[in-house]
């Protein structure tokens, strides 16, 4: 069977989230040609969402197809989530002076780590029933990657202020029940102003 689910016009969530990051290195140094940088971020947080929905039950096919309608109603479809992120960078940053006095490149190996608990359910007159097959789930990857910041907004008196970041990065699985939320190619563009 699927059950499917439409929220209404009022739907909406809450959450709450705290970040922490350790950054070394990762400014733009007029005084060296190249130098060592870590960075590490971590995100712990919660989301939890109680909504009016309607309900649609049906029969699947043995290809998964959706076809005859078994049941329908209204309920609330009730969701909670924690979630923990972490990121760590290590390298060594290099000054492009030949392009830009302001343009740093930065190679890294990167190691990032995810765990999350997940609780979905519908709550129906009949009674509540879980829309989550596996509440768990944490994944862990590695790989290679590359950042190329770009500082700017400097003035006659102001070192640069700003900077645009793009990384890309390309993760391996390591462990964890949900590999392939760890692996691929990872991109991040950040404006940091």
């Amino acid at each position: 069977t699927q059950m499917r689910y439409k929220l209404g016009k009022s739907a909406g969530s809450w959450l709450h989230y705290i970040t922490y990051g350790f950054y070394r290195g990762t400014e733009l140094r007029q005084d060296e040609s190249s130098w060592w940088t870590t960075s590490l971020y971590s995100q712990l947080g919660f989301l939890y969402e109680d909504n009016s929905a309607s309900y649609t039950l049906r029969e699947v096919d043995a290809r998964g197809k959706p076809n005859e309608i078994l049941a329908e109603g209204r309920g609330r479809l009730r969701r909670e989530q924690v979630f923990l992120s972490n990121e760590l960078r290590l390298g060594r940053s290099f000054r492009l002076p030949a392009a830009s006095p302001n343009l740093v490149v930065f190679p890294h190996v990167v190691g990032a780590a995810d765990w999350s608990w997940q609780k979905d359910r519908a709550v129906l007159p009949g009674g509540d029933v879980s829309l989550t097959r596996d509440p768990h789930t944490w994944s862990l990857g590695a790989g290679p990657g590359v950042a190329l910041r770009y500082w700017l907004r400097e003035d006659h008196y102001n070192t640069p202020r700003s900077y645009l970041d793009a990384s890309v990065q390309y993760r391996f699985p390591i462990g964890g029940g949900n590999t392939e939320q760890a692996k691929g190619l990872f991109m991040n563009l950040t404006l940091s102003y």
